[in-house]
């Protein structure tokens, strides 16, 4: 199974490859950019095919993109920014290209010819360990290093590489995977474990989500590549990251029970099905996440929304795909105001929620609205795309404490 995953998506990124290649330029171009990762990633993909008018393509491509390093050994992320602007992100992904390109390639090669590449490796490795600032380009850097010098295999901290670095989402974190399988082959165990939470239709489900949208839909992630069962049809230009990979976990049994399913704290937001239906915006609140929906004793959930901030416009937000064929009751009438403890229905062809407001501790004056307005993983720059339920404070407490409760079906 991992075999096959692997073999799946190493020619999907030969296939985005190659059908985006502009006739004129004969560069790779999903839009009027041309971006140098996805010709590095596109270069060792076809290193890696073992074909051999691939490979040579791959060399040909290679020496072609040794001319946009700088002086200084740096690579800028957009071929337009050559020679005044370089991306240290950029700069690690190709450094581990490039290293793996050398491995791959050096031993049916003649000197002459990897040479020239050995040595745009060590500028830009030295370049790189100039730039880098964050923890997590230190750790990108590290990883691509072990794996060049050879040295895969080196004790690895699911621990660490999960809590140290502040990942905001799993997303992320699969960014991450990249380079950590690239050093250590038993980070696996580590994406195992967050594989379990990845819905073939829905997506990743599990704590950290994190997810981003453009115009109502969800951006495609390197979990995605990794999990999906099938990537036909698809034509995100991420998928040529695929390339890089060495190792993938087997997928694990899929958690079917939300008993099976981790309670997770966040600051940001949480899905609790799938985009079809509801996101719930709150400081400091408790989840489930689960395929059918929040499952916590019987058919209701209860948690916390703990209100802190009085500058802040709406202390809490629910959103859900907005359709005119939904609708929306206060207690049993169309309102599009309501007060707390007032029972909000919501009714559309992919899911029946009813919720209820109250206040759990502290005092205060609420009031809520029905509104149109946009998810905040929403990343389109205008328009307001979704249904939202707002509750405004006129007043409160400090500390004070909203409580709602869901019944879905």
């Amino acid at each position: 199974m991992q075999i096959e995953k692997k073999k799946q998506i190493l020619q999907k990124a030969l296939t985005l490859g190659e059908n985006y290649t502009s006739e004129k330029t004969r560069f790779i171009q999903f839009d009027e950019r041309i971006d140098l990762t996805q010709e590095w990633c596109f270069a060792l993909a076809c290193c890696k095919s073992k074909q051999k008018d691939l490979a040579l393509t791959a060399i040909k491509k290679i020496n072609r993109l040794l001319h946009f390093q700088n002086g200084e050994g740096a690579f800028p992320e957009y071929l337009h920014d050559y020679p005044h602007a370089y991306s240290t992100k950029a700069g690690l992904k190709i450094f581990l290209c490039l290293a793996q390109i050398i491995a791959h390639m050096k031993p049916i090669l003649q000197p002459s010819t990897y040479a020239p590449w050995e040595n745009a490796c060590k500028r830009l490795e030295d370049c790189l360990q100039k730039q880098v600032k964050t923890l997590i380009e230190k750790r990108w850097l590290a990883c691509a290093q072990h794996y060049r010098q050879g040295e895969r295999g080196q004790f690895f901290s699911q621990k660490e590489d999960l809590e140290v670095y502040g990942f905001s989402s799993a997303a992320e974190w699969g960014e991450h995977y990249c380079f950590l399988q690239a050093a250590f082959p038993s980070s696996a165990t580590a994406l195992a474990e967050i594989a379990s939470f990845y819905h073939p239709r829905f997506g990743y489900m599990g704590p950290m989500n994190g997810e981003k949208e453009r115009e109502g839909k969800r951006l495609f992630t390197h979990m995605d590549l990794f999990f999906r069962p099938s990537l036909e049809g698809v034509e995100d230009p991420l998928c040529l990251e695929g390339a890089l990979l060495i190792s993938l976990p087997e997928i694990p049994k899929r958690r079917e029970s939300y008993k099976d399913w981790k309670i997770q704290e966040t600051k940001e937001h949480v899905r609790l099905t799938s985009l079809d239906a509801l996101h719930v915006i709150g400081e400091k609140s408790r989840f489930f996440f689960s395929e059918k929906g929040c499952r916590f004793l019987g058919d209701q959930a209860t948690f916390p929304v703990v209100v802190s901030d009085p500058k802040l416009p709406f202390v809490a937000k629910a959103f859900w795909n907005y359709a005119k064929e939904t609708q929306v009751h206060v207690n049993g009438k169309r309102s599009s105001l309501f007060r707390l403890g007032d029972v909000i229905s919501i009714v559309s062809s992919a899911f029946s929620i009813e919720m209820v407001w109250k206040l759990a501790s502290g005092s205060g004056d609420f009031t809520g609205h029905l509104l149109r307005g946009s998810r905040p993983q929403e990343l389109a720059p205008e328009g307001r795309r979704d249904s939202m339920l707002a509750i405004r404070s006129l007043r409160h407490q400090p500390e004070t404490t909203l409580l709602v409760s869901f019944k879905i079906q």
